[in-house]
């Protein structure tokens, strides 16, 4: 474990996805997949005539920001808590601290979590949109 200069124990950040991360990402991969299909069956102006694809595509895009931001927040850990077991420098603590009151304002966690938030609404707003259309589940 890492220390403080007064001793006590840093409880370091996560520095790799976790499992549900990862289901997450294949999902969103996969409806990734699913719109470049569409894409190719239905012609580019065709499949930009239908305002919610292009609600996908928006909902995609952010989704792929908040999962860059989100590897980029780990990369910086990682390297981070390297650097701060060789020189125990005080700058890097934000970078290595799970306890949020140490983060900078513009941290990629913090944004990537915002972006992913944001996604998650489009991805409910399009729910809502497809549930009342089948009978069975709306």
């Amino acid at each position: 474990p890492m220390y403080f200069e007064d001793g006590s124990a840093i409880q370091l950040r996560q520095i790799y996805p976790t499992l549900l991360e990862v289901v997450i990402f294949c999902w969103i991969l996969g409806m990734l997949w699913d719109e470049c299909k569409q894409v190719h069956s239905l012609g580019f102006k065709a499949y930009f005539s239908d305002v919610w694809n292009m609600v996908d595509v928006a909902m995609l895009s952010i989704y792929g920001v908040a999962y860059t931001l989100k590897i980029t927040s780990f990369r910086l850990a990682y390297s981070a808590a390297i650097d701060y077991e060789n020189s125990a420098d005080t700058v890097l603590l934000p970078l290595i601290a799970s306890d949020r009151k140490y983060w900078n304002t513009n941290d990629p966690m913090i944004l990537a979590e915002c972006f992913h938030a944001v996604a998650n609404c489009l991805t409910f707003a399009r729910l809502m949109y497809i549930l009342p259309a089948n009978s069975h589940m709306g």
